[in-house]
């Protein structure tokens, strides 16, 4: 109604009526005189001194243009849009930047005025629309200009920061969305400087990505009655970690509501009646303030109406979040000092406990459904795009500075959480992947030595979930391609070190595990690198180096760019060899139990032999017996007999352990002079000694089994499937010439030493005797042994001896009769 009465006046108003010029040319400042505030009756005197003041009022006028066409500026830069083109040639938006320009550099604060007077009063949304319009505009301001914005909204984010609105959050995510545009234009911000001025105003929480505020120690929550009917409120202390679902749930039980209508309530803040998410940390809301605590109210709501007020305030907070991050991103674009800017942000963001957790924050039950399911995800995919553009500018001004993995670990895991959330997103997947690769160059130090354990794992747990999804695989396939060009053979090993613990290598299970690699994935990802990948998202024009890129390290420079599934497997047989009871060992066995199975099967496919320089799968097979022999020949280590502690019941306890001594795997216990443990009875002393004892006696035996049950398995594996397809072949093809050798005779003499020392512990060790490799040595290597050899006769006695002792240890001891499936005896 006021619009159209204003527009009803405008139309009958004779203009021609008033001067227009003498109007638009009054400038209130000018006749604002000093003497005003004083009386009338001032002397002949005061009236001079008037005259003196307001001659020198008018003296600083503004050269500009009157403060009351400060209104037009709107006018003016909706006019950018105005593509029109006058019969001279000139361009509507054209004059109107020439205009909007000279207004900034020569009074930007006065040209302004009009819309940051609004931004506290009325249309806010208008006027930071307008602010908006005018910065992508005009993307360089005048310094003046950028000053000029930069500390007005720095003070209207503070504004709302210490007067709480119910609005609050919305109108600081509307700030931060303009104030990232504008640092690029300011010169000379640095993090340490606004850290010190933002804390000392105590508004660096709403504004800075790095602000490391203590919590509140305590919260108030309210009844569901009014907090005026007198109802007792409820006191509850919180901790760094606390979440409002815990601060929820014991509200609930402490006023009593019936467990079945707990999921009717929620929390709200008192002040501006915001919806919490009870999977939310309390110290991300509220600061620790000395004797003020926030106060919440315990409110029923139907589950539609709290979902979507859950979704409404998610949507605030993301918003508010990615502000924080395009902040940093937009100050450290300026190439000045940029160095010193991104080391005391990388200090900052190590010391924070909320980082990697807040810029991985994500619930996803929120993105279903619901009034803004798909703008919730959309904004989320965009927070998380963000975080992945400043580590990348991070790693890209810090190139070459970090010498150790612990520099960049966290910074790696928000790559890693981004593309697990978000991997069907191509934009996230093509950042995060050239990111991976410029991150390995920019590093080289970390990256040849242990940088590619931090990301291999995300990379092939990403693989396998996505087979379906042929962008995705072929895009992390074409991404390892690029880490072996750069590092070659120590990528490789890196790469089986990093996921041997992750593959899921259990065929007797009906169902694999969900949170491990089949192998047969692992197999598919060394298979690609024997063939030039493609790169599905342009990848490439996002890596900073010369493409193809090439060997960081010159002694690989001559090498082929493709490497076979044999080649890795020789690699794992020279790590093995080289030390066969270490970490790096049992881990390359591992690999090995993964991958040669997967390919015994390949090399059957003739397309697939077409490609390894025409050789034959009788050639093939004779090369991994090679290699097999080279392994089991070099385990000197895995012969040798366990001498740890076994389990140390009365049904258990066997000669292995009468001389064992519980002190080299207890340490001392060191008892202050005020504690109250050095009063424990020794009975009690002898139980914590002894608990201890069991968990380290576990840790050892399980080291001391699974590279021996291993390496059993995968040569009885490998033997078993090798002598039937070569009788197969034998047959196919009739050859003459000397015959494939599998194991040979030193091979069955040190095997049959690595099963020896599996069952002397077996007695004592369930596992051990229930272990796959030992079953399937006994069951099908064992007999399909040709023992006639003279050579082989001690090995087969030491292992004759050693089962039938097994067997009299096992009569001996009701307690490990109770371990044996009698049935399967039977049969």
């Amino acid at each position: 109604a006021r619009e159209d009465k204003r527009r009803s006046e405008r139309e009958n108003f004779l203009v021609t009526a008033i001067p227009i010029t003498v109007q638009a040319a009054h400038e209130p400042s000018l006749h604002h005189a000093a003497g005003d505030d004083h009386d009338e009756g001032g002397d002949e005197e005061q009236g001079e001194t008037q005259q003196r003041n307001t001659s020198h009022m008018i003296h600083s006028a503004h050269s500009l243009f009157p403060s009351c066409l400060c209104s037009s500026a709107i006018q003016i830069i909706n006019l950018l849009d105005d593509a029109a083109v006058s019969p001279d040639g000139n361009a509507v938006y054209e004059i109107a930047y020439q205009v909007i320009w000279n207004c900034m550099v020569e009074d930007s604060s006065l040209f302004l005025r009009y819309v940051l007077e609004r931004l506290t009063r009325e249309k806010q949304d208008l006027m930071f629309k307008i602010l908006r319009h005018l910065i992508r505009f005009v993307p360089r301001l005048p310094q003046q200009a950028a000053f000029t914005l930069y500390n007005y909204i720095i003070g209207y984010v503070m504004f709302y920061v210490r007067s709480p609105h119910e609005e609050g959050q919305k109108l600081i995510g509307a700030a931060l969305s303009v104030l990232w545009m504008i640092v690029h234009s300011v010169h000379g911000i640095m993090f340490k400087d606004l850290k010190q001025i933002l804390r000392k105003e105590q508004c660096d929480a709403s504004i800075l990505l790095t602000a490391n505020v203590p919590s509140t120690k305590k919260i108030i929550v309210h009844g569901p009655q009014e907090q005026d009917a007198g109802g007792i409120p409820s006191q509850f202390p919180v901790q760094e970690d606390t979440q409002f679902c815990q601060i929820l749930r014991e509200s609930l039980d402490f006023f009593g509501i019936d467990e079945a209508r707990h999921k009717e309530f929620f929390l709200v803040d008192h002040k501006t009646h915001q919806i919490h998410n009870p999977t939310s940390y309390v110290r991300d809301f509220y600061f620790f303030k000395r004797s003020q605590y926030p106060q919440l109210k315990l409110v029923h709501m139907k589950a539609d109406e709290a979902f979507n007020a859950l979704q409404r305030q998610e949507l605030m907070h993301k918003f508010v979040e990615i502000g924080k991050v395009l902040l940093t991103w937009a100050i450290l674009k300026n190439v000045d000092m940029v160095v010193q800017r991104v080391v005391f942000l990388h200090e900052e963001l190590m010391k924070l406990p909320s980082f990697p957790r807040k810029a991985l924050e994500a619930d996803l039950d929120l993105y279903k459904g619901g009034e803004m399911g798909k703008e919730l995800l959309g904004l989320d995919v965009l927070h998380k795009f963000m975080w992945v553009r400043l580590i990348a500018r991070m790693f890209e001004a810090m190139a070459g500075n970090f010498a150790y993995s612990g520099d960049i670990h966290l910074f790696l895991n928000v790559l890693n959480g981004a593309v697990i959330l978000h991997s069907e997103d191509a934009c996230i997947l093509r950042y995060v992947m050239a990111t991976y690769i410029n991150a390995a160059h920019n590093f080289k130090n970390i990256f040849s030595t242990n940088g590619y354990f931090l990301i291999i794992p995300t990379l092939l747990q990403l693989y396998a979930s996505h087979q379906t999804n042929r962008l995705v695989t072929r895009t992390v396939e074409y991404v390892v391609k690029q880490f072996y060009l750069m590092n070659r053979k120590p990528f490789i090993l890196q790469m089986f070190g990093s996921v041997s613990a992750i593959l899921d290598i259990d065929d007797s299970a009906q169902f694999g595990d969900a949170h491990k690699v089949p192998s047969s994935c692992l197999f598919s990802l060394l298979l690609s690198l024997e063939t030039p990948s493609p790169d599905p998202l342009n990848i490439g024009e996002l890596v900073k180096e010369e493409k193809p890129l090439q060997a960081i390290d010159f002694c690989y420079h001559d090498e082929s760019e493709m490497v076979t599934v044999l080649d890795c497997i020789s690699l794992c047989v020279m790590v093995v060899a080289y030390a066969a009871d270490s970490l790096r060992a049992q881990q390359m066995l591992t690999i090995l139990e993964a991958v040669l199975p997967c390919y015994l099967q390949q090399i059957r496919l003739p397309s697939y032999r077409r490609l390894q320089e025409g050789k034959t799968e009788r050639e093939i097979i004779n090369q991994l017996a090679i290699a097999i022999k080279t392994l089991v020949n070099n385990c000197e280590g895995l012969a040798k007999n366990y001498n740890g502690p076994n389990p140390s019941s009365p049904e258990h306890k066997g000669s292995s352990q009468k001389n064992y001594s519980r002190a080299p795997y207890s340490p001392g216990f060191d008892f202050e002079e005020d504690s109250h443990s050095k009063y424990l009875s020794d009975r009690s002393r002898t139980k914590m000694y002894h608990e201890r004892d069991m968990e380290d006696s576990e840790v050892l035996r399980n080291d001391f089994r699974r590279p021996r049950d291993v390496l059993l398995s995968l040569v009885a594996d490998f033997v078993t499937t090798c002598t039937v397809r070569l009788v197969e072949l034998n047959k196919k093809y009739p050859q003459d010439g000397k015959v494939v050798e599998l194991l040979d005779l030193r091979s069955h003499s040190r095997l049959a030493d690595v099963a020896h020392t599996l069952l002397k512990v077996s007695p004592y060790d369930p596992d051990t005797m229930s272990g796959k490799g030992l079953q399937r040595y006994i069951t099908q290597l064992l007999p399909s042994t040709e023992w006639s050899n003279e050579a082989l006769r001690p090995a087969l006695i030491l292992i004759l001896r050693r089962m039938d002792k097994t067997f009299n240890k096992i009569y001996k001891k009701p307690g490990i009769r109770l371990f044996f499936c009698y049935c399967q005896l039977s049969t």
